[in-house]
């Protein structure tokens, strides 16, 4: 019983296959890498220009720092509001 074994060719191309696919790898692991850095980087400047005492929410709008008075918590929440969607049957 003989073993047939590959060209050398095809040993080398499955082989620089195999490298090309382990460097893409890495190399996108280091660039994801680079940008979370300077991500942090952006977020640690960005902390540092803004006054201690701003406040901000997601959006950017300075916060209410208030307790919500008895009309805006209606205005939140009604339970006798119906929305339109929730009147029209389903066709």
């Amino acid at each position: 019983m003989s073993v047939k074994l590959a060209p050398a060719d095809m040993i080398l191309q499955f082989t620089l296959s195999k490298l090309r696919t382990y460097a893409n790898t890495w190399m996108q692991v280091y660039l994801f890498n680079t940008y979370l850095k300077h991500l942090l980087t952006e977020i640690e400047t960005s902390k540092k220009t803004l006054p201690p005492n701003a406040q901000e929410t997601r959006r950017g709008q300075p916060a209410n720092t208030e307790p919500p008075g008895p009309e805006s918590i209606t205005k939140q929440y009604n339970p006798h509001h119906k929305h339109p969607a929730i009147l029209k049957p389903y066709v």
